[in-house]
């Protein structure tokens, strides 16, 4: 089979039909937390580093994730989760571009 290969004009060809489209993303919703600090030595209890915390950001995590890669890409996703709570599929909003807010 061939090796296809996708160039700059034409990456920027299919990121401009993004624009303004309506995704449905379905899947797990979960919180991604990055933990930033330094580390100045070994556990003596396990070989681990101990880390100095000095920074935490949290950010939506797996659907979620996608979800904003849509709106930062001018589209709209339509975000349908399960959550630990309920049994059944529903709508959790819609994620628009203007500023990655949910309407």
């Amino acid at each position: 089979m061939a090796e296809r290969s996708l160039d700059l004009g034409a990456l920027q060809g299919l990121l401009a039909q993004v624009h303004e489209l309506k995704v449905a993303c379905v899947g797990d919703l979960m919180l991604d937390r990055y933990v930033y600090g330094e580390v100045s030595r070994i556990s003596p209890e396990a070989p681990i580093p101990v880390l100095r915390a000095r920074r935490t950001v949290a950010m939506p995590g797996g659907v979620g994730n996608v979800a904003r890669n849509v709106a930062a890409l001018g589209g709209y996703a339509r975000l349908r989760v399960n959550t630990a709570r309920r049994s059944s599929w529903t709508p959790r909003g819609v994620i628009s571009p203007a500023m990655g807010r949910s309407i």
